[in-house]
């Protein structure tokens, strides 16, 4: 595994957890960070040529739109909340 790849998952990894820590209330950010983070990730899965069950790390789009998911459920709550 490359140094690259490697990264990608920790980055991956960092951004699931912090997330679901958004999701229940464990942690603040700036909601527009979460709204970027979100158009971003989603953004990367709509434009991703790659096959849906591709082995690659980098062109993951099951990935690009589980953390798109969370980004939403955060932002609904969000709104929900008030």
């Amino acid at each position: 595994m490359k140094l690259k790849d490697f990264a990608i998952i920790i980055r991956t990894i960092g951004i699931i957890i912090l997330f679901a820590l958004l999701a229940a209330d464990a942690v603040t950010i700036p909601f527009f960070i979460v709204v970027m983070v979100t158009v971003g990730y989603l953004c990367s899965a709509i434009s991703c040529v790659a096959p849906l069950f591709s082995p690659s790390v980098k062109h993951h789009k099951i990935v690009n739109y589980f953390i798109a998911l969370l980004g939403i459920i955060v932002i609904v709550k969000h709104f929900a909340r008030g």
